[in-house]
């Protein structure tokens, strides 16, 4: 049996002394009771001792514990703060905007990464992306599918959104269409606009589902009521062509222009179109030309070569030859095949080895018609 000395007798009282400081500090009304000492049998020989503290000394115990308290609280909760995944997460936000900390996309991405690996889906989804782009780490479709995978699963529907392109494309994954439309669904199915718009590209082109141009409309239409460019313009194609609704011009120029102001260019040409012959609207072709202008100045090839035609039939803007070839010039230098046509054209009776070299390049655009004349050429040679 091991004899239990005084100096243990000591320690124990020491500790009741400052569990006791500790309770009075605090105003609990609590009674800490003397520790007895285990035994198996009556400890002999084994004086009573009395710890005696002055009333000074029981203040600076009482003190000295608090300090101690108050040490160790701050201490865990300091810890419990710097490990907290959210706090993580935002950390790296405000090194991401410069808000608060100065901008540092290195540390910001260390932050996404720690709070990812406690599992916060938000940061794995931003860590995923910065894998996708190689922002600051070096560019990994696979990490990227990783860390978009651990988040899609938890439902966050912007990596639902990015798993499903990725699988789209084949990056990181195998391609796979199906799989594709499974996440796209997922994210669909909470309101993301994006997710919607792709999944009703995948059922307009029957990727990994049925065709279904009905069931595409239903999708570009959830998309397009939340505001997405991309998707009022293809909703306002379904009507313009009839598929999947019924033909409808004038819904059509409603989704088109909502479609036009946010600057979508394919919306701001079909709208052009839809003035140009009066569908749905009245005919307008200075409203028409307007448009196109818009989009040839950003470089459309389509734009510009409508452009020119205006300007050499003189609808819209006065009629203006040398203007018209500077349009076809430039929509011809873009490879578009009936502007180079026109241009051979333009200089059939200047220039004939120029007017053949533009017909040449028509013909390898896809222009079946001025390959029949290419053809014809050669055999009157």
């Amino acid at each position: 049996m091991n004899k239990i000395t005084k100096s243990g007798i000591y320690r124990r009282e020491a500790v009741e002394l400052v569990l006791q400081s500790f309770v009075y500090a605090l105003g609990w009304s609590v009674e800490i009771k003397p520790c007895e000492p285990h035994q198996t049998e009556p400890v002999k020989d084994v004086p009573k001792t009395k710890l005696n503290v002055p009333a000074t000394k029981k203040k600076i115990n009482t003190l000295f514990g608090l300090i101690i308290l108050v040490v160790l609280i701050s201490i865990s909760v300091f810890y419990i703060h710097e490990n907290d995944p959210q706090v993580q997460f935002e950390r790296g936000i405000s090194y991401c905007e410069g808000e608060g900390l100065e901008r540092d996309y290195a540390k910001a991405v260390e932050c996404f990464r720690k709070s990812a690996e406690q599992g916060l889906a938000d940061a794995q989804y931003i860590l995923g992306d910065c894998y996708y782009y190689g922002n600051v780490v070096a560019q990994d479709y696979a990490e990227a599918v990783k860390w978009y995978r651990k988040a899609a699963e938890q439902g966050q529907a912007d990596a639902q959104n990015n798993l499903g392109n990725c699988y789209a494309r084949g990056k990181g994954v195998t391609q796979d269409d199906a799989e594709a439309v499974k996440w796209y669904r997922k994210a669909a199915t909470q309101g993301k606009a994006g997710a919607q718009y792709l999944l009703g590209l995948c059922y307009a082109g029957g990727l990994g589902v049925t065709k279904d141009d009905a069931e595409a409309v239903e999708w570009y239409r959830k998309a397009a009521r939340q505001g997405l460019a991309e998707a009022q313009f293809s909703l306002g194609s379904c009507y313009d062509q009839g598929k999947g609704v019924t033909q409808d011009y004038a819904e059509a120029v409603e989704w088109y222009r909502k479609a036009a102001r946010q600057d979508d260019a394919d919306a701001q040409f079909n709208l052009g179109v839809c003035y140009y012959y009066g569908n749905g609207v009245t005919q307008d072709y200075a409203e028409a030309t307007k448009l196109w202008r818009k989009i040839a100045e950003q470089g459309d090839a389509d734009a510009q070569f409508n452009l020119g035609n205006c300007y050499v039939l003189g609808r819209g803007v006065t009629q203006d030859y040398v203007e018209a070839v500077n349009w076809y010039g430039k929509a011809a230098k873009q490879g578009n095949s009936d502007a180079l046509c026109i241009l051979s054209l333009c200089y059939a009776n200047k220039d004939y080895s120029k007017a053949v070299n533009y017909l040449r390049e028509s013909a390898k655009q896809g222009n079946v018609e001025v390959q029949k004349v290419l053809d014809s050429i050669k055999n009157r040679r």
